[in-house]
């Protein structure tokens, strides 16, 4: 019996039909604008073979994508703001994307979509950041939000030349051919071994020229200590529970590496005096899981590499224009809460609600927090 293959018209009848059902009149519109051009291109194709493959992409991509018509109070809250630092990172805007959506989970995250079957199409990329918790005002912890910045630096990375490595190519190349030549009397069989442990390293951190995912994971916290300074510092250690600090992946550094990167950054930017329970939490790690540490993870995380990728993160902020939280912003910032200055949707909010937190009892933050919101949504307070 032959195949049953759908119509293409059919298909792209019912799409339409969710996509009007999902986002008309609704603050999604775009997106459903977007699909319905994308769609209506395709069928002036007529490749019917493509057609089916598109539709489905399209198809999967509603399924991740919010709904316009289901959208709380906090996905208002979240596109404002993320419109809000992008218009302060007006030195980087071109390389965020376009149609970046609040999503909710169970942790934070990014994630970008391409429909690769209708490129031009005219249909952009979409990115999802994920935010942790519900679609609730009442799930907002602005205290957390850094990791908010965190997430839009990894869009920042997307495209291939966005992020350097120069000086982390160096280093890394010269560790690797350091590393070669002290195994040049092994066996031929120890040498492939050492050979392919050292070709994985390399590629962790570099990838393919443009920065690897360990890279890309320590800039994105580059980033956001560059634009938050103290607020990211203890954003990261109210969020770091890990029952394995020491363990890496070829998509994530250790969260220790992590941890001693962020300390190398933060000295460099003047944030010694915020660092001391990050260096409390690398003693407890140590004491717990030191006798589990290799020299070969030592070696990944040596201090001569991690100051490297600082160097390179901080080249890429200075290129991309990121604006610096230094001494004077949070002396700015210090004044205007103690003035009970009006907030403004951008990231110098995330700095409020840090002063705030150090400033206040854990009541009186709750309130102070709770208040914010009102005065920025302009919601009944209950």
């Amino acid at each position: 019996m032959p195949r049953y293959v759908p119509d293409p018209t059919s298909q792209a009848d019912h799409l339409l039909q969710l996509i009007g059902q999902f986002y008309d009149s609704t603050p999604l519109s775009p997106i459903g604008e977007r699909l319905n051009e994308a769609i209506q291109a395709l069928l002036d194709c007529r490749v019917d073979a493509d057609l089916g493959r598109a539709f489905t992409d399209i198809h999967r991509l509603l399924e991740r994508l919010p709904h316009g018509n289901n959208l709380g109070d906090r996905f208002c809250f979240d596109a404002e703001l993320i419109a809000s630092i992008r218009d302060d990172w007006s030195g980087c805007s071109q390389y965020l994307g376009s149609m970046i959506i609040p999503k909710y989970g169970d942790e934070w995250g990014h994630h970008s979509m391409n429909l690769p079957n209708f490129k031009d199409s005219g249909l952009p990329r979409v990115d999802l950041v994920v935010f942790c918790g519900g679609d609730s005002l009442d799930c907002v912890s602005l205290l957390n939000y850094p990791w908010l910045i965190h997430e839009l630096a990894h869009n920042l990375f997307i495209p291939q030349d966005s992020i350097g490595c120069a000086n982390l190519t160096i280093e890394i190349n010269r560790f690797v051919r350091g590393c070669k030549l002290r195994s040049f009397s092994a066996s031929a069989h120890q040498q492939t071994a050492q050979n392919a442990k050292y070709d994985s390293l390399e590629k962790a951190w570099l990838g393919y020229g443009s920065g690897g995912h360990w890279l890309h994971e320590l800039a994105a916290d580059a980033v956001t200590v560059w634009t938050l300074g103290p607020a990211f510092l203890a954003a990261f250690i109210d969020t770091v529970e890990n029952p394995h600090p020491f363990h890496t992946n070829a998509k994530h550094p250790s969260y220790e590496m992590r941890t001693m990167s962020l300390l190398n950054l933060a000295e460099k930017l003047g944030w010694s005096s915020h660092v001391e329970e990050m260096k409390n939490l690398l003693e407890k790690w140590t004491h717990l899981y030191g006798s589990t540490v290799t020299n070969d993870y030592l070696q990944q995380r040596r201090a001569s590499i991690l100051d490297a990728a600082a160097i390179d993160t901080f080249n890429l902020c200075e290129r991309l224009q990121l604006p610096l939280c230094d001494q004077s912003m949070i002396t700015q910032v210090t004044r205007d809460f103690e003035s009970s200055a009006k907030l403004e949707f951008n990231s110098k909010l995330l700095l409020f609600a840090w002063q705030a937190e150090r400033s206040l009892t854990k009541s009186e933050y709750r309130d102070w927090e709770r208040s914010a919101l009102h005065q920025l949504t302009m919601t009944p307070m209950q």
